[in-house]
């Protein structure tokens, strides 16, 4: 049971409870892992990416409280070495997000940025395992924004996601960043994006 090794809290965003910014508003608080729990690995849906757990909390007075858990299916990417969500980011106060999945595998990385919303998404906090038909849990819904693998310029290990500026035409920009693993081959990259909402 648990955390798989390197594998924990990888994604991480706040958003507001309220409909405008206030020091004393409360916040929620939403972290998923990179990759499925221990009892969540099922070798029996292995077409299947990974089964998450998108955690959320309320934070106010006193210790955040956990409100539910909900089911995010990770995509399948054939010979993936490591696969997993490595952020995500508040769109709202009413449940959209982005995530950024990335895989290694022996082609090098590859990268999705995806919109998700978890309206109507089921808790799952009292499952202690999400193995074997999982028909009667309706997941969290996605979005492909954008398949970084579409664009030319080598793929990076991007791992941390935010808001940029607003760009002159008064439109979202969304930075990018990835990580270099401490590895001379790779690099640390910052992309600059304009962010069209679906």
């Amino acid at each position: 049971r648990g955390v798989q090794s390197n594998l924990g809290l990888e994604g991480l965003t706040l958003s507001r409870t309220g409909s405008s910014p206030s020091r004393q508003e409360p916040l929620r608080l939403f972290a998923i892992n990179e990759s499925p729990l221990i009892q969540d690995l099922d070798p029996s849906a292995a077409e299947e990416g990974g089964r998450l757990r998108l955690l959320h909390y309320y934070g106010a007075e006193g210790p955040p409280l956990l409100l539910a858990e909900h089911l995010y299916a990770l995509e399948t990417v054939p010979l993936a070495l490591v696969n997993g969500v490595s952020e995500l980011l508040a769109l709202d106060n009413a449940g959209h997000f982005l995530s950024l999945e990335r895989a290694l595998t022996p082609f090098g990385w590859q990268v999705k940025l995806f919109q998700i919303a978890i309206a109507g998404a089921s808790d799952i906090s009292n499952r202690s395992a999400l193995q074997g038909s999982l028909n009667n849990v309706r997941r969290i819904q996605k979005q492909l924004v954008l398949d970084f693998n579409t664009l030319d310029f080598p793929m990076q290990n991007f791992e941390g996601m935010t808001w940029g500026p607003l760009l002159p035409d008064g439109s979202r920009s969304l930075i990018i960043v990835s990580d270099n693993n401490f590895d001379t081959a790779e690099t640390t990259e910052f992309l600059l994006l304009r962010l069209k909402l679906l």
